[in-house]
């Protein structure tokens, strides 16, 4: 059975993929819904295009009103679609963690002691 230790460094290895890299594991570890994966396909879109070319394609709208509120809009637009899926890949991942014998709960009590240890560190005086 895994550790805390194995997962923390999955963890450590995924933060080096992009999210693509991240999507195409899952779908090897997974099969999911087609309708899912062109979701996926979609906030992966979005995402690398909030990243690079949001702001560039909005230089000029920020000088304006309108321009902003038309900002605002395309980000509500994409904010909703990751609410859409969000969910859903939190679904496949806790689906591959009880391959693994990672209950819910058994990530909620992990999740409480590493708050727990951070809350310790941070209330902990320097030495």
């Amino acid at each position: 059975m895994p550790t805390w230790d194995d997962i923390r460094r999955l963890y450590e290895k995924a933060d080096r993929k992009t999210l693509g890299q991240i999507l195409s594991t899952l779908g090897k570890l997974t099969p999911f819904d087609p309708i899912l994966e062109d979701q996926l396909d979609e906030a992966l879109n979005k995402r690398n295009y909030l990243i690079h070319h949001f702001f560039v394609e909005h230089s000029e709208s920020l000088l304006s009103a309108v321009g902003r509120r038309k900002m605002i809009d395309e980000l509500t637009e994409i904010i909703a679609l990751f609410k859409v899926v969000d969910p859903q890949v939190d679904d496949l991942w806790l689906a591959i963690w009880s391959k693994y014998g990672f209950s819910e709960e058994r990530i909620e009590r992990e999740l409480q002691e590493v708050k727990r240890v951070l809350d310790l560190k941070a209330s902990a005086p320097d030495l």
